[in-house]
């Protein structure tokens, strides 16, 4: 019943977002074309956690992807992420030569949906679904007044919308012709590759996916919605939402990838280990360095996978990395259209003194890394006493999160900005600055709390 539901659902989410957008450029009231710019943004992320559920369904079984109520949040991020990357590379397929008649003939919102439509027929004849594993350890409960910390976490959200009514009415750039923002502006209107709405969804589903990381590994509930909270309310991450800033998908690709390869690392979940490989090649389809920052968090995953894994996952991996970027590599500067890429003049220190503005909470970066420094000296100063009653401690985890945080600054620091041609060193320095530090803040808060929070008890 849920399949259907979730088909009916994705069906009508792509009707009216269709309709909703016909009828916003006939209506002339100004308060009218806000009602409907809403209606159409519900609508649109309806389609894409719907299509991203269906492709969540198709990875090896798993504990993520549940209907429970308690679970919902975290399915509906995993979705969202998998939705993004799904219709971004069905896109892609749609441009091709194959494709293009297919999208000229049904339009190119249905082209994009249609083959997950008959993915869904098939799944729901092929029913029941995957085994999920049944058995789930006793959990640490928030007691006190931290029961109302996901309350907070969701009032905290709202507040964020803030930064969509503050959204310049004009686009900064025009990323409409990229393939991810091709395929975003068939369900939003407007000319950025993403709609201010959309980027706050981005946002909120990538909290999710950290406090989901830290689940995973047992950490302090408490402690770890706190986190989830400083991450959210970063102000320099209420920027990139009102400017609608491809960027802030490359911070949800990297860190939901992070959080998926904790719960393969820690479990052996095969669900996770998919999952971390398709956040991770997502990034591609970003256009900012997205190729050369999937390869790093490839080389860090299977750097830190166990021995008998290590060669499947280089093998998968890295084979449906070239696959990707075969058709891509040579298409991403072109579609930037009038966009100036280049590395930024400006020294090291003059980018890490733009970091630490403490009007952007940039100082959440490097505070996150002391607080992860000192988690890891307290850990190897006290070792904990085998009968402790607490969660295991996450050593492989916290070694991955270290080596991908490594890996992403030195990718990061040798890439490219897409900037104006005229824009001064210091405007290239404070760009690069936020951006990175947007993509890197999540994965940093994961460090972090894998080092420095307490186990759960019980």
């Amino acid at each position: 019943m849920a399949w259907i539901a979730l088909g009916v659902a994705i069906v009508v989410g792509l009707v009216m977002t269709q309709r909703v957008m016909t009828e916003r450029v006939i209506t002339a009231a100004p308060s009218a074309g806000t009602e409907l710019a809403w209606l159409e943004t519900l609508f649109g992320l309806f389609v894409f956690s719907g299509v991203g559920r269906i492709l969540l369904s198709l990875l090896p079984a798993g504990s993520l992807g549940s209907f429970r109520p308690r679970s919902l949040a975290t399915t509906w991020a995993t979705s969202h992420l998998l939705g993004v990357s799904a219709l971004g590379f069905t896109n892609i397929a749609l441009s091709s030569g194959l494709g293009a008649p297919l999208a000229l003939t049904l339009g190119r919102p249905f082209a994009l949906v249609a083959p997950w439509l008959v993915v869904l027929v098939a799944r729901v004849l092929s029913l029941p679904g995957a085994i999920v594993p049944g058995h789930e350890h006793t959990r640490e409960r928030l007691t006190g007044l931290s029961r109302f910390l996901p309350h907070l976490f969701a009032l905290a959200a709202a507040l964020l919308l803030r930064a969509v009514w503050s959204a310049p009415a004009t686009p900064v750039a025009d990323l409409s012709n990229t393939f991810l923002g091709e395929a975003t502006a068939a369900f939003f209107s407007g000319g950025s590759m993403i709609s201010p709405v959309f980027a706050w969804a981005s946002w909120i589903a990538t909290v999710l996916l950290l406090l989901h990381g830290l689940e995973t590994a047992r950490r302090s509930p408490a402690l770890r919605w706190a986190f989830g909270l400083a991450l959210l309310l970063t102000p320099f991450a209420a920027d990139s939402i009102a400017f609608a800033r491809s960027e802030i998908l490359t911070a949800m690709f990297f860190g939901g990838g992070a959080a998926f390869a904790v719960s393969w690392l820690r479990h052996g979940d095969r669900r996770s280990a998919s999952l971390a490989v398709i956040a991770f090649l997502s990034q591609i389809l970003t256009s900012w360095n997205g190729l050369s920052l999937a390869a790093a968090a490839i080389v860090a995953l299977v750097i830190c996978s166990p021995v008998p894994s290590r060669k499947s996952i280089a093998l998968r991996a890295g084979a449906l990395w070239l696959f990707v970027t075969w058709p891509v590599a040579g298409q991403i500067t072109h579609q930037m259209g009038e966009a100036f890429f280049d590395w930024p003049e400006a020294s090291m220190v003059d980018r890490v003194r733009f970091a630490l503005v403490p009007a952007n909470f940039g100082v959440l970066v490097p505070a996150f890394l002391l607080l992860g420094i000192r988690g890891w000296r307290a850990r190897r100063a006290n070792p904990r006493h085998p009968a402790e009653r607490i969660a295991e401690r996450p050593d492989r985890e916290l070694k991955f999160a270290v080596l991908l945080l490594v890996l992403a600054f030195l990718t990061l620091r040798y890439s490219f900005l897409w900037l104006p041609e005229n824009a001064s060193p210091e405007l290239r320095a404070e760009s690069w600055a936020n951006l990175a530090a947007l993509i890197m803040l999540p994965v940093a808060a994961l460090t972090a709390g894998l080092a420095a929070i307490r186990g759960e008890r019980g």
